[in-house]
Parts: structure tokens; C-alpha cells; sequence
């Protein structure tokens, strides 16, 4: 995340990107940055271990993904001296792996 957090000008424009194509319903357009590509193996090697469900579309996961990671450096831009990368990655994981589900 050093690298999201250092070219906040770029970043920006990538998470503009990221929400528009989420939000569009054309879904033939594909996703020039690669990061879908790492996100589709995290997901499937994810699903192979059993740690996330595989009786989901894989673009599903891929976009919720995208959006916890979106999630996770927005504060940064809001707050950046406030800004704890450690507790916003802890955070987004556990909203990736196990939703909105109460922690017990």
C-alpha cells in the first residue's frame, strides 16, 4: 500500500476508474491495470485453501475486493495524519473475509 499512499494524484484517477467500471453495466470492458488479474488469483487460490466461498461469480468477489481495497486508502486522502495503514488494511481484510458479521 507505500505505493497507493505516495502517488496520491495517480492513485486518485485510478480509483476513479475503479468505481466507474464497478458501477457500469457494461461489463466488456476490461480492466487495463492488471490489478484485476492479481485480485482473480488471490480469489481463486482463496477459494482453493477454502478461506473464501466459491458458490459466489468470481467477478462478484473481485469487485467486493476492489472496494475494500478502495475503502482502505480512502481515509488516507480524507485524514492523512490520522491515516493508520495498519488498522485500515486490518479492517478491510476482516470486511473482505468475513462481512458484516458481528465479531464475536
Amino acid at each position: 500500500m507505500g505505493g497507493v499512499l505516495l502517488q496520491k494524484e495517480i492513485f486518485e484517477k485510478y480509483l476513479a476508474h475503479q468505481m466507474k467500471r464497478m458501477m457500469s453495466l457494461d461489463r466488456s470492458a476490461k480492466d487495463e491495470s492488471g490489478i484485476a488479474a492479481l485480485i482473480v488469483t488471490l480469489i481463486e487460490l482463496g477459494r482453493q485453501a477454502g478461506e473464501i466461498r466459491g458458490d459466489l461469480p468470481a467477478a462478484l468477489a473481485v469487485d467486493f475486493f476492489l472496494f475494500v481495497f478502495i475503502e482502505a486508502a480512502k481515509p488516507y486522502y480524507q485524514n492523512p495524519e490520522g491515516y493508520n495503514q495498519a488498522r485500515a488494511v486490518d479492517r478491510s481484510a476482516e470486511l473482505f473475509v468475513n462481512g458484516l458479521r458481528p465479531v464475536l
